[in-house]
């Protein structure tokens, strides 16, 4: 009886791996000694998704609002220089990793091209190779569909993983923006 005393109150004092160590046999007290144990070990597994819960949604209220704020500054203005610095910002705002590019039809000439580019790192980068890996943004134009590629080194929609594995890309989101 000490034995589960003393696991309660560690429970109770936050020590979800508290467990009795009394032998789980057909005793009313080692049948005790195992419904606690059982309890402990499933508050210590909701401990640990409502820790990951909480993270998720901390996460998702980030993105929330760097999506609101990133909506507010384009609506801002209507130089097209400060809203695609505002986008290329926020994007580094919702993603750890990335590339992006935003390319357009030059009216004059009718070719794609890129208009607005950064890695990562922050640095610019040229939208050359995406543009000429089988054209996927100009895929996303003619479809006037999102387009997304989980993993472009091995999935055979990806034109050319070549490029992916090349520049350490993984996946593709292309996005069209009429």
């Amino acid at each position: 009886i000490r034995d589960i005393i003393t696991a309660t109150k560690r429970i109770a004092a936050g020590d979800l791996r508290a467990r009795t160590i009394l032998v789980h046999d057909h005793s009313e007290l080692g049948q005790m000694a195992q419904a606690f144990n059982h309890l402990a070990e499933s508050l210590e597994r909701r401990e640990v998704e409502a820790v990951r819960s909480s993270k998720q949604i901390h996460e998702q209220r980030q993105q929330q609002e760097a999506l609101y704020d990133l909506n507010r500054g384009i609506t801002s203005t209507l130089d097209v220089e400060s809203v695609l610095r505002i986008l290329l910002d926020h994007i580094a705002l919702l993603f750890s990793s990335y590339t992006v590019t935003v390319s357009w039809i030059n009216p004059r000439t009718r070719l794609l091209e890129t208009i607005a580019s950064r890695e990562g790192t922050g640095n610019d980068v040229s939208g050359r190779d995406l543009l000429a890996a089988g054209s996927l943004p100009l895929l996303v134009l003619q479809r006037q569909t999102l387009l997304s590629i989980a993993d472009g080194r091995v999935d055979a929609g990806a034109a050319d993983p070549d490029i992916f594995i090349r520049h350490g890309w993984v996946s593709y989101l292309g996005l069209p923006l009429m």
